[in-house]
């Protein structure tokens, strides 16, 4: 689930709404999954540049597929 949010708004160019409507949530639930991601990982997400997204993201799946 949050796996999927950060991978579609990494995808979306960070845009909330359309990651809302790309996962046919309401855009608050994306803000709060953001947020959730953001508290785990102890950074902002949303103040990073491209650069940084993608490698937390590919990070994140590394950790799950060696887990």
């Amino acid at each position: 689930m949050l796996l999927e949010t950060l991978q579609t708004y990494i995808i979306s160019g960070c845009n909330i709404s359309e990651t809302a409507k790309k996962l046919y949530l309401h855009r608050h639930t994306i803000t709060y999954r953001i947020k959730l991601i953001s508290d785990l990982l102890e950074v902002d997400i949303s103040s990073l540049d491209d650069k940084e997204r993608f490698y937390i993201y590919f990070s994140c799946l590394l950790l799950i597929h060696t887990s």
